[in-house]
């Protein structure tokens, strides 16, 4: 049977969306001095392709666009797909405008810190950035609501399942 038999009338569907919450700052940072080595580009790198050709929107992390030159740099080299709504921005605030006011205002971080200095630069002032879609809910909320549904339910010890499909204890 080939490969084109197997997904005629398949019922696989893409994602809606996913969310790329690795490309957080914090996140990086612990990775240390791997974060700086080419390996750690490549892996984000494929790890973002794999992400755009899974889902139907992938949405990265306004702050995360910002912060990291990391992010920036990797989802630039997709640029074409910016204008196809394929890759958006996404954070708290109505529009990207508002969201980059927010965090130049005194008090939302702290003066000389990383991320002050990178929303008072002229990367704040991007052009040709991907599409901004605003969210109501807290993106860390959802993930860690989501794996507490998954323990909670037992599924992330189904999904864990050792070589002989015995069901990982405790």
């Amino acid at each position: 049977m080939s490969q084109t038999e197997i997904f005629v009338g398949s019922s696989i569907s893409r994602p809606e969306r996913l969310f790329l919450h690795y490309f957080d700052i914090h996140f990086i940072e612990e990775k240390g001095k791997a974060a700086a080595s080419p390996a750690f580009l490549n892996e984000m790198r494929l790890a973002t392709r794999i992400a755009v050709a899974s889902a139907e929107t992938v949405f990265i992390p306004a702050a995360s666009y910002f912060e990291s030159q990391l992010c920036r740099h990797i989802i630039g080299e997709l640029d074409e797909l910016f204008s196809l709504g394929i890759i958006a921005l996404s954070g708290s605030s109505p529009n990207l405008d508002y969201f980059v006011q927010e965090r130049q205002n005194i008090a939302f971080y702290r003066e000389k810190s990383l991320q002050h200095n990178v929303y008072f630069s002229p990367l704040s002032q991007i052009v040709g950035e991907p599409p901004y879609v605003p969210r109501q809910r807290s993106a860390t909320r959802d993930i860690v609501n989501h794996w507490n549904h998954l323990i909670q339910e037992n599924e992330l010890q189904r999904r864990l399942r050792d070589a002989a499909g015995i069901p990982i204890k405790n």
